[in-house]
């Protein structure tokens, strides 16, 4: 729907994707597609994988906010 992120460094290389980077890429490109493309964000369920990066505490805070109990993970409000 919002079309592929790519997660580089300065130089334009690959990065491994750490919970910064998944940070980022939640709050400067996904939520202000969603915005840009209409999608009514309140109505959405996001389910990240199981990798650390994605279920980590400041990233479970930031997707509580963005999908208020709409997220789908054994850290989120839904198994």
């Amino acid at each position: 729907m919002t079309g592929t992120h790519f997660s580089e460094n300065k130089a334009g290389g690959a990065v491994t994707v750490n919970s910064a980077c998944y940070l980022e890429m939640l709050c400067t490109y996904l939520k202000p597609n969603l915005q840009r493309f209409g999608v009514e964000i309140l109505t959405l369920w996001f389910q990240p994988d199981g990798a650390t990066a994605y279920t980590e505490r400041n990233a479970m805070q930031v997707l509580g906010t963005m999908f208020p109990d709409h997220v789908i993970s054994g850290r989120g409000n839904t198994e």
